[in-house]
């Protein structure tokens, strides 16, 4: 574990970023890029292609976009293409799990750096986000298997409650600043000493009298108002409130707006 003493005397000569193929490596990257590319491109495929219940379809989707429901039409390719978007999208929980307990691990030992450690809290994210843009579309397929969508709403609880907890090291104001020992070099190499390769635990709780990061609150505001946004969306009580309170009203206004120079002339 990192002692404040050396904690402090990094944050003013930098750090050298050591590798971590376990967390950088470019096999890990690739694993997320892949799942996650093919998540969104089955997700996208069930919209354009009709795949999906006539229920999750707006007035626009049919409207402007010309969608139409086939799924009473190709019953087995919209089974095949929601199972393959069900697997894709556990699979996301998991490795977003996953990645953020190896994040954890090396935040109590003091062996990550800033670096790897933001890199931690991207994949994660992006799992996140990934698994969040398919629960609207499984909506049905949960809303009748009620332990389905238990299980997948603990992981969901799960990996919500690690990335508000992985997000305290990124709110110091000192986060990630980049320290070069020449003003005139922009680039950095393997052996120099950079913010970056500070460890990470020396941000957990500590602020360092500089003040917050002033992207921190709007990390967490997007982060809570995601979930909360999708994980009322598979209740009806939140399908309803988000109709009545949200949706309509900006509907309206956006109505008004757009009669206005109509009812002007």
């Amino acid at each position: 574990m990192v002692t404040s003493e050396e904690c402090s005397r990094l944050l003013v000569s930098g750090a050298k970023i050591k590798p971590d193929a376990d967390i950088s490596g470019i096999g890990v990257i690739l694993a997320f890029l892949i799942t996650a590319y093919a998540s969104f491109v089955a997700i996208l495929a069930a919209y354009i292609c009709g795949m999906v219940e006539r229920e999750l379809l707006s007035l626009a989707d049919v409207k402007v976009m010309r969608i139409r429901p086939r799924t009473e039409r190709h019953p087995r390719m919209h089974r095949i293409l929601r199972q393959t978007i069900i697997v894709l999208s556990d699979q996301q929980i998991v490795t977003g799990i996953a990645i953020m307990t190896a994040g954890f691990v090396g935040l109590r030992s003091g062996q990550i750096s800033v670096y790897h450690y933001q890199i931690v809290l991207y994949l994660a994210w992006l799992s996140s986000s990934v698994h969040l843009s398919a629960l609207t579309l499984l909506r049905p397929f949960l809303n009748r298997h009620a332990g389905v969508k238990v299980w997948r709403l603990v992981g969901m609880g799960a990996l919500f409650i690690m990335l508000v907890i992985g997000l305290v090291p990124t709110v110091s104001y000192d986060w990630g600043i980049i320290n070069f020992m020449d003003p005139k070099d922009s680039s950095i190499g393997e052996n120099n000493l950079t913010g970056w390769g500070v460890p990470a635990s020396c941000f957990w709780g500590k602020t360092y009298a500089d003040g917050v990061n002033n992207d921190a609150p709007i990390g967490y505001v997007l982060l809570v108002i995601s979930y909360v946004w999708k994980i009322g969306d598979v209740f009806g009580s939140g399908r309803l409130f988000y109709a009545s309170r949200i949706r309509r009203p900006l509907e309206r206004a956006v109505e008004s707006l757009l009669t206005l120079p109509a009812k002007s002339s």
